[in-house]
């Protein structure tokens, strides 16, 4: 979904103290109200707005939810730290590639991704960090996974130490 229209109105009485006294009306020329919105929705440090209210478009539900896990259980008891390191990062570097710019893998759909960003306990390493996926893009998250570290994506080879991530 996206936002196609963004509304509001302004105040007719813009200098008056008295709050009672004001008076809301449709708006004289054209304002720009993507950027309260922007604003609503959090955008840069120290931005707010002021809701007084909102229209949702709802979705059914599309297909089962999966939780895909990523606990590498070696994570604190690897010897090779360099090797930890190097999976950490490329955790890291594929979770966010594919969840904001799946374009940059190889076989990610902008559908694949959306439908598999809302992250459940999202870490910033795989001990126990899960995502919460729908239209089975938990399996496509895993399988890009593995291709991403088999493929030479990373430029390691992890060998089993990559094999870290399930759905329940």
């Amino acid at each position: 979904p996206r936002t196609t229209e963004v509304t509001g109105y302004c105040n007719a009485r813009p200098h008056e103290a008295d709050e009672s006294l004001w008076e809301w009306t449709e708006c004289e020329g054209e304002i720009d109200f993507a950027d309260l919105w922007y604003a609503v929705r959090g955008g840069g440090g120290g931005t707010f707005g002021i809701v007084t209210s909102l229209y949702y478009q709802l979705h059914d539900l599309p297909g089962s939810v999966q939780r895909v896990v990523a606990f590498d259980a070696q994570l604190e008891t690897r010897e090779d730290l360099k090797k930890t390191t190097a999976i950490v990062y490329d955790y890291l570097k594929f979770a966010f590639t594919f969840l904001y710019l799946p374009q940059n893998l190889n076989n990610v759909t902008q559908v694949e991704s959306r439908s598999c960003n809302a992250p459940g306990s999202f870490s910033s390493t795989p001990a126990g960090s899960f995502l919460n996926c729908h239209n089975s893009a938990g399996d496509k998250f895993i399988d890009e996974w593995k291709a991403y570290v088999k493929d030479g994506a990373t430029g390691t080879g992890y060998g089993d130490d990559a094999e870290f991530m399930s759905h329940v």
